[in-house]
């Protein structure tokens, strides 16, 4: 919690500010956690950190500071640590398979060679060695994307993450693509507070009838009840568009203009 008020959403930096920080430290009591133990207890109580939001939002509504008649849906995204070099799909992991067949047949080739030399020397052998090791670290490297094919083919997605298992490789802006999450932030028309959030590995256009029906939730609204959804043209997506009318959220969600959310919530 700590971190979040304080915009330090990095294990690592949460990790020095404990050791250096004497707020942190009497907050903690002087327990100096490493950043694993930091990462590990986020992933695990994700579901408490979630429930806390939901009492934050209980709060709003008992202060009467949410309209709970209209919201607006906006996504920011953010870099994983997971680098686009540990994120693999299917054509990614077959290039490093063909390099390794087309670099093991080379030494099988050069190894031919080099045994059809009728003289035997110092050199030899140690070319012959070296070899033998690159053969080694080609068989290691092999069992590695055999291991990751595994991996790709008992998911639905069409890609895996090996540093930071839920982030995906997604557009940022236009062709610019970034191993990121996708943060989906919705807020109420009333006080332009939020009321809803949630990290996402998919982009925009597949966001929008869970970020709205989360906070339909989160605003303790039924299913027959009806909210208007506002959002900008990055989630104009017919399916996602039939499932909120189908659940009684009215849609506004822009088809050739791209205005700020922000700002139409802030005209209601």
């Amino acid at each position: 919690m700590y971190g979040y008020l304080n915009k330090i959403r990095s294990s690592r930096k949460l990790e020095k500010e404990c050791i250096r920080n004497i707020e942190l430290q009497w907050l903690l009591q002087n327990l100096t956690p490493n950043y694993h133990t930091i990462a590990d207890f986020r992933k695990l109580h994700a579901r408490p950190l979630q429930s806390m939001f939901k009492i934050y939002v209980q709060f709003l509504i008992d202060a009467g500071l949410l309209g709970k008649t209209t919201i607006a849906i906006d996504g920011s995204k953010f870099k994983a640590v997971n680098s686009k070099k540990n994120n693999y799909n299917q054509k990614k992991i077959d290039k490093h398979r063909q390099f390794i067949e087309d670099k093991t047949a080379k030494y099988l080739q050069e190894l031919d060679e080099l045994d059809k030399q009728e003289t035997t020397n110092d050199g030899l052998q140690i070319k012959k060695e070296k070899i033998a090791e690159g053969l080694v670290k080609l068989k290691e490297r092999n069992i590695k994307y055999d291991t990751l094919q595994q991996q790709l083919d008992d998911t639905t997605d069409k890609q895996i993450s090996t540093t930071d298992a839920d982030s995906r490789s997604i557009i940022i802006v236009k062709n610019i693509v970034e191993v990121a999450y996708n943060t989906q932030n919705v807020i109420d028309d009333k006080h332009n507070l939020i009321v809803h959030t949630q990290a996402t590995n998919t982009n925009d256009g597949k966001a929008l009838h869970k970020a709205a029906t989360g906070a339909k939730q989160n605003l303790q609204l039924q299913k027959e009840d009806e909210l208007m959804v506002l959002a900008d043209k990055g989630y104009h997506t017919g399916a996602e568009l039939q499932r909120c009318q189908q659940d009684n959220m009215i849609t506004h969600v822009a088809y050739k203009e791209q205005p700020s959310v922000k700002h139409i919530a802030s005209e209601f």
